[in-house]
């Protein structure tokens, strides 16, 4: 992330049950963090959000990326339960980088994130759905005037779907994935096995 390629991340999806300043709940992760950072081996920690959620899944509050060099005791670490009156993990999941995307020369400004989570329907197809993916989906998307980099990784572990897609803007992500979307150019067509499970866009909020 930020033109870092981190070969493991965390990802943390989180909603609220009630309302949260966002500089109250960054003052909050911060403090998670230090006491998690050094046992879970985490270095850069990036975290975005949506200014509309619904508490859920669909429509999530914050999703934060915790780059690090032990998956396995990062997700056991940030798996744990916490005590926050209106803050609610939603999903957790240790990923492993793949390879099949090309590197960003220069980092950007911060401004956004366009997540993907996707499944592949039948395993037999796996490396055909990988393909795809890398050299017309993902190609497509930072193809396009507003997104600047493209990440793909594979789940370890944990409950979210098997395949997550990261797509770096300089823009808010909702700006970036409407002018995406509404773009002539863009290839519209899906793999016929690609389960969307989930599509999100966010705003960069800090590097914590």
């Amino acid at each position: 992330m930020q033109a870092r390629y981190p070969r493991n991340i965390v990802i943390l999806v989180e909603g609220l049950v009630g309302p949260l300043e966002t500089s109250d709940a960054v003052s909050w992760m911060k403090d998670r963090l230090s006491r998690a950072r050094e046992r879970a081996g985490l270095s850069h920690v990036l975290l975005y959000q949506k200014q509309r959620s619904s508490g859920t899944l669909a429509k999530p509050r914050f999703f934060s990326v915790f780059e690090t060099d032990d998956a396995a005791t990062a997700l056991g670490e940030l798996s744990k339960p916490y005590d926050h009156e209106v803050l609610r993990p939603l999903g957790i999941g240790s990923f492993e980088l793949l390879q099949g995307l090309p590197r960003a020369a220069v980092r950007e400004p911060d401004g956004g994130l366009m997540v993907g989570l996707t499944n592949c329907t039948d395993p037999a197809d796996e490396a055909d759905f990988n393909a795809w993916y890398d050299r017309v989906h993902a190609a497509d998307v930072v193809r396009s005037p507003w997104f600047w980099n493209s990440q793909r990784y594979k789940r370890i572990d944990g409950d979210l779907p098997d395949y997550a897609a990261l797509y770096e803007t300089t823009l808010q992500g909702s700006e970036a994935l409407k002018r995406y979307m509404r773009w002539p150019e863009r290839v519209s067509e899906m793999h016929p096995r690609i389960a969307n499970l989930h599509v999100w866009s966010f705003d960069y909020v800090a590097s914590l």
